[in-house]
C-alpha cells in the first residue's frame, strides 16, 4: 500500500440564530467582561490508503487535532425582529416612557410621551401642552401650562415632598417636614396646596424633657397635661396647675406658659415655678384689715352725719328766734308810743 500525508489550515464557520432574550446584552455579545474568548489551533492530517484486493478499496480517513499552526476567528451578526432595534449587536426594545433615538433608548423629556414597548421615538404633546415630569407614558399626561405648579424652595430647617422644582398640578398638596428640634407653628397644618402664596415656616420647639414626673412632684406641680417627651410648638400654650393646698406667688393656683420658637435657643426655655403651701395667717390678716377698714369708714360716716344734723338744728333755732323778734318789733311799731313793750320783751328774751 501507499499513503499521502498533507497539512493545510482549516477555518471553520459558525452561524448562530438568536431566538429569545433579544433585550439581554449578555446574549451573543462581544463584550469581553461577559464572555470567555478562547483561541484554538488545529492541524489537519489526511491519510489516503488503497488495497489491491479486487472490487474493494479502503476510503481515506481525516483526523483533526489541536496544534499551534491553525487559528480560528468568529463574527457575531445580530438580526432583530420587528419592534426592536439592533444596537451594538443587542436587540433593543424601548419600554414605555422612553423612545429610540441616536441608536439607543432615551427617557422622554417633559412635553413628550411614549406608551409603546418598541423602538419608536417619543411623541410630543399637542396644543403647546406639557407633562409634569419626564418619562410620561400616555397622552393623558399632557396638561395645560397654566395648570402646572412648580414646588417652591423649602424653608430653613425643613424639607418638602415633592421636592422643590417638581412640577405638579395646582391642587396637589405639598408636605413640609421640619428637622429635629424644629416644628410648624401650633395649629398650622403640615400639608398645603402647591400654589399657596407662601409656605409655612419651621420654628424652634420648646423642650420639656427636664420636667419629668419626679421633677414636677418636687415642684409640687400637677403633672396633668405635661409630657416631658413632647416638646411645645411655637405659640403653643401650656397650663400649669399647683397641687391641692399649694399656690404660686400671690396665691395664684395656675399659670399659662407660652412657647416662643422664633427667637434664640435661650428664648425657647420653659421655666415652671415652684408651688408653695397656702399660708392661712396672711389670709386672716388681710380679712381683719378689710373688716377694720370697713368699720372705720362706717364710723366716719356716722360722725359726719351727726355733725351735719347738729349744725342743721342750730341753724333752724337761729332762724326761728330771729323771726319771733321781728314779729314782736312790728307789733310794737304798730302800737305807737307804747314801744317799750317791744324793748322790754326783747330784754326778757335776751335774759
Amino acid at each position: 500500500s501507499s499513503g499521502i500525508n498533507a497539512e493545510w489550515p482549516l477555518r471553520p464557520g459558525y452561524k448562530l440564530k438568536q431566538e429569545g432574550n433579544l433585550d439581554n446584552p449578555h446574549v451573543l455579545t462581544d463584550q469581553v467582561d461577559t464572555i470567555v474568548k478562547q483561541t484554538y489551533d488545529f492541524n489537519l492530517d489526511t491519510t489516503v490508503a488503497k488495497r489491491s484486493v479486487p472490487s474493494r478499496s479502503k476510503r481515506s480517513t481525516i483526523s483533526v487535532k489541536q496544534d499551534a499552526t491553525v487559528k480560528t476567528t468568529s463574527t457575531v451578526v445580530t438580526s432583530c425582529a420587528s419592534g426592536s432595534q439592533s444596537s451594538s449587536n443587542v436587540c433593543v426594545t424601548c419600554p414605555p416612557g422612553t423612545g429610540f433615538t441616536n441608536g439607543a433608548c432615551a427617557t422622554c423629556p417633559r412635553g413628550q410621551w411614549n406608551g409603546a414597548n418598541d423602538n419608536t421615538p417619543c411623541n410630543t404633546c399637542t396644543n403647546s401642552m406639557t407633562t409634569l415630569k419626564s418619562g410620561s407614558t400616555s397622552a393623558n399626561d399632557c396638561t395645560r401650562v397654566q395648570d402646572v405648579c412648580t414646588v417652591k424652595s423649602a424653608p430653613a430647617n425643613g424639607h418638602l415632598s415633592p421636592v422643590p422644582g417638581s412640577q405638579v398640578n395646582n391642587n396637589v398638596m405639598v408636605t413640609l417636614t421640619c428637622n429635629t428640634g424644629y416644628d410648624l407653628q401650633y395649629s398650622i397644618a403640615s400639608s398645603f396646596a402647591c400654589n399657596d402664596a407662601a409656605y409655612p415656616t419651621c420654628f424652634r420647639t420648646c423642650d420639656l424633657s427636664t420636667y419629668t414626673p419626679s421633677k414636677l412632684e418636687e415642684l409640687r406641680v400637677d403633672s396633668a397635661g405635661i409630657n416631658a417627651n413632647q416638646p411645645l410648638r411655637h405659640l403653643q400654650a401650656l397650663k400649669v396647675n399647683c397641687i391641692s393646698n399649694h399656690n404660686f406667688e400671690s396665691s395664684i393656683n395656675s399659670k399659662t406658659l407660652t412657647c416662643k420658637g422664633d427667637g434664640t435657643l435661650e428664648d425657647t426655655k420653659i421655666t415652671i415655678p415652684e408651688c408653695t403651701k397656702d399660708d392661712n395667717t396672711t389670709l386672716i390678716v388681710i380679712i381683719v384689715l378689710v373688716v377694720l377698714l370697713g368699720v372705720a369708714v362706717l364710723l366716719l360716716f356716722l360722725f359726719i352725719f351727726i355733725q351735719w344734723r347738729k349744725k342743721r338744728n342750730d341753724s333752724y333755732k337761729r332762724r326761728s328766734k330771729t323771726t319771733t323778734l321781728e314779729l314782736r318789733r312790728r307789733d310794737d311799731e304798730q302800737a305807737g308810743p307804747s314801744g317799750n313793750t317791744y324793748q322790754n320783751n326783747a330784754r326778757e328774751d335776751n335774759v
